[in-house]
């Protein structure tokens, strides 16, 4: 939450497809939020569910968020 990417963002909570990733490039990323529960890859009890981190000179954000018009049309999607 203290990210400045994450100031004014109240998170949100909508149904989404999922998929588990177990490869992770964890290198220069500042996890942003995780998704908690659900299934999980094995030994994992939290995922890495949005992030941003720095690729050379730019830099990277990537949201697990938003497999369909459930999760696109939410104001808080639009808003993260």
């Amino acid at each position: 939450r203290e990210h400045p990417l994450m100031k004014g963002f109240d998170g949100l909570e909508s149904w989404d497809e999922t998929y588990v990733h177990h490869r992770h490039n964890d290198r220069d990323r500042v996890v942003l939020e995780y998704r908690v529960g659900g299934f999980q890859a094995e030994g994992n009890t939290r995922e890495p569910w949005t992030w941003v981190r720095t690729q050379a000179k730019g830099r990277v954000f990537y949201t697990a968020w938003g497999h369909d018009e459930r999760t696109w049309s939410h104001v808080g999607f639009h808003n993260l």
